[in-house]
């Protein structure tokens, strides 16, 4: 098992990488939402059948990482 360490132990190194992960992470999840935001009316009026309503659920299986 490893003991732990303070974080200013940690190399600067490896927390500027580890930050950079998370920000990426996050950039690309917030972009697609925003994106979805966009996309809505167009997808309604390239698809017959579907429905503005019908949209909202790309957020929910967006949540869920499908």
């Amino acid at each position: 098992m490893t003991a732990k360490k303070h974080m200013s132990e940690v190399p600067m190194i490896q927390r500027v990488a580890a930050y950079l992960a998370i920000l990426v992470g996050y950039f690309f999840y917030c972009y697609n939402f925003v994106i979805i935001d966009y996309v809505r009316p167009y997808i309604v009026e390239a698809y017959d059948g579907i429905s503005l309503s019908d949209t909202a659920q790309f957020y929910t299986w967006q949540s869920v990482g499908a």
